[in-house]
């Protein structure tokens, strides 16, 4: 019986650690798209429609939240194109780009990351593309 009592004990600390786990990673997800939602506004409301943001700006408004690290702690990556156009990217739990240069993340597709806690989240030109939550 006691055999027993300790097995399932430690089948419920283990259940609950990995639920536990998940649970912190879904947190860290979620304020990584909230951040990523404010650095968007914060871009958005600092510049005039039609005119091009800088690296420079990009960066500043990046640094403002989280000191420019995303929920997992790692650094958010950017990019900015000839035309204008903009990327921010978090490289999710495992601190690896998905994709293998930042340019490639200006012609990626719509997908959803919800769950999949190693995958990037990222938005292009202040919207989300590989979304994470509900």
């Amino acid at each position: 019986m006691k055999k027993l009592a300790a097995a399932a004990l430690s089948a419920g600390l283990l259940y609950g650690g990995w639920y536990g786990y998940n649970l912190l990673s879904r947190l860290r997800q979620i304020r990584t798209v909230a951040d990523l939602q404010i650095i968007s506004k914060g871009l958005q409301s600092s510049h005039s429609k039609g005119e091009k943001l800088t690296a420079r700006e990009i960066s500043e408004e990046i640094k403002k939240w989280g000191r420019g690290l995303d929920g997992w702690g790692n650094e958010f990556s950017f990019q900015v194109n000839a035309s204008g156009s903009y990327v921010i990217v978090s490289p999710g739990r495992d601190g690896k780009l998905d994709l293998s240069s930042l340019e490639d993340y200006f012609s990626a597709t719509p997908d959803r990351v919800h769950g999949e806690y190693d995958r990037d989240i990222f938005f292009r030109d202040g919207l989300p593309v590989w979304k994470a939550g509900n």
